[in-house]
């Protein structure tokens, strides 16, 4: 955009009309005094476009950056640098000493946590780190690559995605490579790759790579083999198995997903030795660097928060959310859920924090999955308490007793059901909009859910008016920081008593 800059710039008009500046010692002795207001349109490459579109964002509550809680990328590390294969002569002799330098060691690929980033968008879907440097004469030896550092929040698993020719070796926590099999005709059999049924392979290929075999089907063939009249083996990319290589919940903890290669063994490692050298096709086999190594990883983010919020879309769960934190999610008067979880901070006077997390609404049948309910629900899986809020004015003409109903049958039904063993708070939202005999007969429904279900809850239910009159959250923020210091002494306690039995 044009920034627009006002200059007052003061003229002196002559009796000819000629504009003369004041000042000047040129200017006749009569002259009109006048001042020339100019507009000057500078453009600035559109950085206050760019400055106020994001300010604009800020005001109306949506986030700056979207929100990714699960990621594929292919990460390699450096392969090493070559050896040298350098040989000095020695004076006027036909003598030669060794004196390559060895080649750098390729970097690796590390993830870390780290406690201040928030989403898992990155821009490259395939890092790499440095390769080694190449080893030089006069026993020169090469630089070793630089580790790139990927730095993801807490809370973070990584899994790994097995390619046709690897095995997970979970006693030494390892992928370790597959050699191809050959059966008594000699062919080689390629895992996870579409052999059977078709005896036709290259017969260049001399086993040394392993490459998928070509296929060359009839018609009739093909027609067989999809109506699975043949038998035939092949395992999408997407359904290969998967393993879990490190979850990375505390800050700094960190994985290697992908080392650097070794760099390549120059000639001056055969300085010492008596008698001849090796042959040169010897030494340049060793002098070859090893490549990096290569890895397909799927990064899942499960929010690591002290309490996460509970309830259908339109509770009020966001409204509640920018009521107690500095957290600005998207709120409109208007019914609409929230599509990306939202963390907050409730501050305390004495310094005390707590993170809270909005999960989008969920609906029933979330833990078969309906409406992404595998991936909201999984957000709760590791926060120390949940918040279970209902819509006590029933605004979207539901019922706030059945709502609590469903969600506790979502929880329950979601996993192993171990959230329902978490302490809880239940709140219903809007009380501003209930009279007073419709306020006792919402409290005394939504109690009877609490004690059939079994929910842990602490104290009584709370009524609150998030968006409106700010009624109950004084009280109901003292709650939850007493929940979250109970659920914590609940931790430490069931970490003793685990540790006394090991």
């Amino acid at each position: 955009m044009f920034h627009h800059l006002r200059r007052s710039l003061h003229y002196a008009a002559s009796s000819s009309g000629f504009p003369k500046r004041i000042g000047d010692s040129f200017a006749p002795h009569k002259i009109c005094t006048r001042t020339v207001t100019l507009d000057v349109h500078m453009n600035y490459m559109g950085r206050d476009k760019k400055k106020q579109h994001k300010k604009e964002r800020r005001d109306s509550g949506r986030a700056s950056y979207r929100f990714v809680d699960r990621t594929r990328v292919r990460v390699s590390g450096g392969s090493g640098g070559n050896g040298s294969l350098s040989l000095e002569r020695i004076g006027r002799k036909h003598k030669r000493r060794p004196d390559g330098g060895h080649g750098g060691n390729g970097g690796s690929i590390v993830i870390v946590a780290d406690e201040h980033e928030q989403t898992l968008r990155w821009t490259k879907p395939h890092v790499t780190a440095d390769a080694g440097s190449h080893g030089g004469s006069v026993n020169k030896n090469g630089r070793n690559g630089k580790n790139t550092v990927l730095r993801v929040p807490c809370g973070v698993v990584i899994r790994r995605v097995l390619d046709y020719d690897e095995e997970w070796d979970a006693q030494n926590k390892t992928v370790i490579k597959l050699e191809p099999e050959v059966d008594d005709g000699g062919d080689v059999k390629y895992l996870g790759s579409p052999v059977e049924g078709n005896d036709e392979i290259d017969d260049d290929d001399d086993g040394d790579k392993l490459k998928p075999p070509k296929l060359n089907f009839e018609n009739d063939e093909y027609d067989d083999i999809m109506d699975g009249s043949e038998n035939m083996t092949f395992v999408p990319w997407g359904e290969r198995e998967k393993v879990d290589i490190a979850d990375l919940d505390t800050h700094g903890s960190y994985a290697v997903v992908a080392k650097g290669g070794r760099g390549g063994t120059g000639t001056s490692i055969y300085t010492g030795r008596q008698g001849r050298l090796p042959p040169m096709e010897d030494i340049a086999v060793h002098a070859k660097p090893q490549a990096g190594e290569t890895a397909f990883l799927e990064l899942e983010l499960k929010l690591i928060a002290d309490i996460g919020l509970v309830g259908f879309p339109n509770a009020g769960k966001s409204s509640l959310l920018a009521a107690t934190s500095r957290a600005t999610p998207h709120i409109a008067p208007y019914p609409f859920t929230t599509l990306n979880p939202l963390v907050g901070y409730v501050e305390y006077s004495d310094g005390t924090r707590l993170c809270v997390a909005d999960v989008p609404g969920l609906i029933q049948g979330a833990s078969e999955g309906r409406g992404k309910g595998h991936d909201f629900l999984r957000h709760l899986e590791r926060t120390k308490a949940l918040l279970f809020i209902v819509d006590a004015a029933g605004m979207d003409g539901r019922d706030p007793v059945d709502d609590l109903e469903i969600l506790v049958d979502e929880l329950q039904a979601y996993g192993d059901g171990d959230m329902l063993n978490r302490r809880a708070l239940v709140v219903a939202n809007k009380m501003d909009l209930l009279e007073e005999h419709d306020r006792e007969d919402v409290m005394d429904g939504l109690m009877s859910v609490v004690t059939e279900s079994g929910i842990q809850m602490e104290g009584d239910i709370i009524g609150i008016s998030a968006g409106v009159t700010g009624e109950g959250l004084g009280l109901l923020t003292n709650y939850m920081r007493k929940v979250v210091q109970l659920s914590e002494a609940d931790n430490e306690e069931r970490d003793e008593s685990s540790a006394s039995i090991l």
